[in-house]
């Protein structure tokens, strides 16, 4: 047996196995050869297409490191949803978005991938793009919008493909896989309760298949539910508080504070802090949204004919989400009152800091539906050595609709504070409930509920070419050549009271009316050389032709760019692999960057020049928010990448073997809005900023921002994996453990920067890590999972530090298959009910979820039956 064959059967064993980690960082079959054996006899002559390389082969092992988690594994593993089986891989290693209330354009129900910490990784179903999020402007992908019924497994590019797949593909890529082939039917319910008080989730089933012998068909629905999960449970009550009140904060030009202390204190949640009535808005808060989800997806294979074989898919979901904001703070426009109004007791021009609680709190209601239908014809030409040839058309059409409700119109707050009908400090001395009435009465006049509408419709089409170019003895070269077409339509609008910056409590603005075509043209050529080396080189160039609407003027931006790659991978010996690539990349400016109108939100900062010279304990913290305006910017330039990775794979044993792998990114151009702690720093630095407007007391009304070509990320690396398998006569174990470590992660405002190291610090682990442990015999399995996130720390100033100790989750799964064709598996996630540190005793949502779990100790249960 060649020493390519003993690698070979090796990642069979694995994949058998149900392996969550690769034993040689390659992948399965793209497409729909899911089927599986123990031996490679009877797969030797198969050609597969694999993730990272459109050329079908007979050997499964490419350049490319891959991660390969199957379903087997994700049930257990313990984790509920695509979007935290991705979380916790170790590639991803500073977590990922996870939907929270408090955001809008549906990121309080959309969850994304992240892998190396960049913000550039493309998710895929069976090997064609994901829709992208309204919100992110068409840079990101909902992964929680695919559910787990649907996964046969997950594979994951952990290097650039761009060349392969274009843009966006810059960090890596997640190839979600679907099943292909099931007999009969089979229904399952889970339930997933956690300690946490809410975030119960239940989740409904069903899977049919059949095949025939002119081909296959699947069908696939889920319907899940789960529960809101309160910030109070989580972090506690009284954590976050804030001068907008429900008992006005007023200021005068000097900075002395007036508020009345008799409502402070009678009104819920509101605190007297001796120099302002302060609200406990985190009282009210959810961290995580009531979300519903639907979906149905439905593969099918028709053999035309003996040459040419039909695949088609059709996907549909839909998400519904509750999200609970704080009540609306009136502070998009500045409220004032003047010294002579009738209802100001202190005689001075007051800014008023206001919150609308009484009216209730700020409900959102977001729900998206996607529509994806995908079909190709696929061939064989008997011609030269064979042509393998497709074609291919996608089309999805995605909308999300937000409502918001009880925002506030905030002129009709100030036209009710000039005509003296809001007294605001009960100068006319009523009770508390006559009060009560008569503030409530404005802020039913003023209460507006906000809409955000967003929609794509993208139409791909494309086609591809694949043969064997030529072969003798010790030389084999293999080509492709392929290309697409894609039309997107992306439309987003906010209401215009909204869009006109009249409204306090959504967003508004961020409106894009625009259109885009890419063109793209790839080959690849694999090409197998003496001594048991192959080289593998491909080349992509895309170009996008965009236009949009901005301030209500036609404008075009057009982008190019060339990415190529080349690896070369070398069977050293029976058992060892060697690997090496280097590639390039770049990702155009998303819809968004280039053309969405001025925008406001309230960002926290520290204002270093006000409190330089002032002491203000309510106004000088680095909580504090500014309204902040966002800036399109029409002279985007794409970002590029240069990267490269080395490793080896070492089969020690016929069940034992170890993976590493190095890698090394430099991201340039790096396109991100300008955090306005640096612009705060920047003006400080040097004596002013016309990005900063101040007002007469000096403290800041408002910043602006804008997404800028700014900055420039270099990191590197080192990825490990071992899997081992151990039969023995009490059972099968297999052990994997994956672990990805840091060694440097630094962000550059620009190429002639140095950078600021970032690995290590809070939020940036620089080491995480999975262990897995599964046992099986019979009808009977158990698997014990430990996810580790290393210490991190912040030097705040000289011996001073902030520190995130490591961290551990444990989760526990058992499994038990009846005689009955049933299923039942109980699991403890979280078994030793582990709680992430806060960065301090006083911070709201002072927590990383995107790291750690905030549920604490989980109970699941899940049964499927077979029919």
């Amino acid at each position: 047996m060649t020493g390519k064959n003993k690698i070979t059967q090796a990642i069979y064993l694995a994949l058998i196995a149900g392996s969550s980690i690769t034993a040689v960082s390659s992948a399965w079959a793209a497409d729909d050869t899911d089927e599986t054996t123990s031996t490679t006899d009877t797969k030797s002559t198969e050609r597969i297409e694999v993730t990272g390389s459109r050329i079908k082969r007979v050997d499964m092992e490419t350049t490319s490191p891959v991660t390969i988690i199957s379903a087997a594994d994700i049930q257990m593993s313990g984790q509920t949803s695509v979007g935290d089986v991705l979380n916790n891989v170790s590639a991803n290693s500073f977590g990922s978005w996870k939907g929270k209330s408090g955001y809008g354009s549906g990121y309080s129900a959309t969850n994304n991938v992240d892998l190396r910490g960049l913000g550039a990784t493309l998710v895929l179903l069976d090997g064609r793009r994901l829709p992208s999020t309204g919100g992110s402007g068409g840079t990101e992908q909902d992964v929680s919008a695919i559910p787990l019924a649907i996964v046969d497994r997950i594979e994951i590019l952990r290097d650039g493909a761009s060349a392969i797949y274009g843009s966006d593909a810059v960090a890596g890529v997640v190839n979600i896989i679907t099943k292909k082939n099931l007999s009969g039917v089979n229904v399952a319910y889970t339930v997933s309760s956690p300690k946490t008080e809410g975030g119960l989730l239940k989740k409904y089933e069903l899977s049919a298949g059949a095949t025939g012998e002119k081909g296959s068909v699947v069908f696939v629905a889920q319907h899940s539910d789960q529960n809101e999960t309160t910030d109070t449970a989580v972090t506690g009550y009284n954590n976050g508080l804030s001068s907008y009140s429900p008992v006005a904060n007023a200021y005068d030009t000097d900075g002395n504070s007036y508020y009345s202390s008799e409502l402070c204190g009678e009104v819920a949640n509101t605190i007297d802090t001796g120099s302002r009535c302060a609200y406990a808005y985190s009282n009210v808060t959810w961290l995580y949204p009531q979300v519903t989800r639907d979906s149905v997806l439905t593969n099918a294979t028709y053999y035309l004919t003996d040459d040419i074989t039909f695949k088609g898919q059709v996907f549909a979901g839909k998400t519904t989400s509750w999200s609970r904001y704080a009540p609306t703070p009136v502070s998009t426009n500045t409220i004032t009152m003047d010294a002579d109004n009738v209802n100001n007791p202190y005689g001075e021009d007051l800014t008023i800091y206001l919150r609308t609680s009484t009216l209730g709190v700020r409900d959102s209601k977001y729900s998206a539906d996607n529509f994806q239908y995908v079909g190709s014809l696929e061939g064989t030409l008997d011609y030269g050595n064979g042509i393998d040839w497709e074609v291919g058309y996608q089309h999805n059409d995605q909308s999300e609709l937000t409502h918001n409700y009880n925002l506030i119109k905030d002129s009709v707050i100030q036209d009710a504070i000039d005509d003296g009908t809001l007294d605001l400090f009960n100068t006319q001395g009523l009770s508390y409930d006559d009060w009560l009435d008569s503030v409530n009465e404005v802020y039913d006049e003023a209460a507006h509920t906000g809409i955000w509408e967003a929609d794509q419709k993208r139409d791909i089409f494309d086609g591809s070419l694949s043969s064997n170019l030529y072969s003798n003895d010790s030389v084999n070269v293999s080509g492709m050549f392929g290309a697409e077409y894609e039309h997107l339509t992306f439309w987003q609008k906010s209401d215009p009271e909204s869009a006109l910056v009249e409204i306090s409590g959504g967003s508004g603005g961020d409106d894009i009316d625009a259109k885009r075509d890419r063109q793209s043209y790839f080959t690849e050529i694999v090409v197998d050389l003496p001594y048991r080396v192959e080289i593998d080189a491909a080349i992509r160039y895309d170009d996008y032709s965009l236009s949009g609407l901005v301030n209500d003027e036609q404008t075009s931006s057009g982008f190019d760019g060339t990415s190529p790659k080349i690896g070369v991978m070398w069977h050293a010996t029976d058992n060892l692999l060697l690997r090496v690539n280097w590639g390039k990349a770049f990702r155009a400016p998303s819809m968004s960057e280039l053309y969405a109108s001025s925008s406001i939100s309230f960002d926290s900062g520290y204002d270093t020049t006000y409190c330089a010279s002032h002491d203000d304990a309510d106004y000088c913290t680095s909580s504090y928010q500014f309204k902040t305006y966002y800036a399109s910017n029409q002279d985007l330039q794409p970002e590029k990448s240069n990267q490269y990775t080395a490793g080896f794979v070492w089969n020690i044993t016929d069940d034992l073997s170890w993976e590493t792998t190095y890698w090394n990114i430099d991201y340039k151009n790096k396109i991100d809005s300008l955090d306005i702690d640096e612009i705060l720093a920047e003006e400080y630095a040097s004596g002013g900023s016309d990005r900063v407007v101040r007002g007469d007391d000096g403290k800041i009304e408002s910043i602006t921002t804008s997404y800028v070509n700014l900055s420039e990320f270099k990191l590197d690396g080192i990825d490990m994996s071992v899997h081992y398998l151990l039969p023995t006569s009490v059972g099968d174990f297999k052990i994997d453990w994956e672990a990805s470590w840091i060694n440097s992660w630094k962000k550059a405002a620009d190429a002639s920067s140095s950078g600021v190291e970032y690995a290590g610090e809070v939020g940036y682990p620089d080491l995480k890590s999975s262990l897995g442990v599964q046992w099986s015999q019979g009808d009977y399995a158990a698997g014990l999972t430990f996810y580790y996130i290393g210490k991190q720390t912040d030097t705040l100033y000289d011996g001073y530090y902030n520190t995130q100790d490591p961290y551990v989750n444990t989760n526990l799964t058992a499994s038990y298959n009846t005689s009955w064709n049933g299923k039942v598996t109980l699991g403890i996630a979280n078994l030793f009910d582990v709680d992430p540190e806060v960065y301090s005793d006083d911070t709201w949502r002072g927590i990383s979820d995107s790291l750690y779990d905030v549920y604490g100790r989980t109970l699941q249960l899940r049964y499927e039956q077979s029919f």
